[in-house]
């Protein structure tokens, strides 16, 4: 509706109010239009694809899915969680290459828009070859007497 002061209101504003409006303004000297304005409706980003839990071998290749939607469409970014030397990746999936021990933990996608964030996150744990800090050609036992 139009206020006593000329402006226009939305209340409640409603996704069928997205439109160009444009502004005149007339007397008896003439009329003026505005330039269009488009006013759009933008919801926040809600999660429709968790990323899931993964349990894979030092070597492999790992790939975390996430999706979502929004108005605008949303922006992804990864994170691998209390990891501040994991540089933020883009995009919907995040692959690693040749996983290994170090890479184990939570990862976290993003998805944002102008009207807020939403988060999923997933946890990779990475299985392993045995290890021993013995070497067996060095390493020395006492002898027991029996």
């Amino acid at each position: 509706h139009l206020s006593t002061s000329g402006s226009l209101v939305f209340d409640p504003f409603r996704k069928a109010d997205v439109d160009v409006y444009f502004c005149q303004a007339s007397n008896t000297a003439g009329t003026v239009t505005s330039h269009p304005a488009f006013i759009d409706l933008a919801a926040k980003p809600t999660v429709a694809l968790s990323p899931q839990n993964r349990t894979a071998i030092a070597g492999d290749n790992v790939t975390f899915a996430c999706g979502g939607s929004a108005h605008p469409p949303p922006a992804y970014e990864w994170k691998k969680v209390n990891a501040p030397d994991f540089p933020p990746r883009s995009g919907s999936s995040l692959d690693l290459t040749r996983v290994e021990p170090r890479d184990a933990g939570q990862y976290a996608c993003t998805l944002s828009n102008i009207a807020g964030d939403a988060v999923a996150a997933a946890w990779l744990d990475i299985e392993y070859s045995p290890r021993t800090n013995i070497d067996p050609t060095t390493a020395r036992l006492p002898l027991r007497e029996t």
